[in-house]
């Protein structure tokens, strides 16, 4: 899963294609996707809280990285968001 924080009562979810990682790391291309709501989230995960996000996050559909899944699931549900890919 890729790595996140909360802050504000928002996700901020980030995945660094070198190693999956982007915290504390030299990394290469880094996508970041945040301000999600993380009630909202919950909501439309069908989770009561925080610990049962890895699970309902692995349950996504397939893409080529958890934050692509993530991104992908928001445009379907209506959560809003920020993305960003870094190089």
């Amino acid at each position: 899963m890729a790595d996140y924080s909360i802050i504000d009562g928002k996700y901020f979810f980030c995945y660094d294609t070198s190693n999956g990682s982007c915290f504390g790391n030299d990394s290469k291309q880094t996508y970041i996707i945040k301000d999600i709501d993380a009630k909202t989230l919950f909501t439309t995960l069908g989770i009561k809280d925080e610990s049962g996000l890895k699970w309902a996050l692995d349950r996504l559909p397939d893409a080529d990285n958890d934050i692509i899944r993530l991104k992908e699931f928001c445009d379907e549900n209506s959560i809003s968001y920020y993305y960003k890919m870094e190089d």
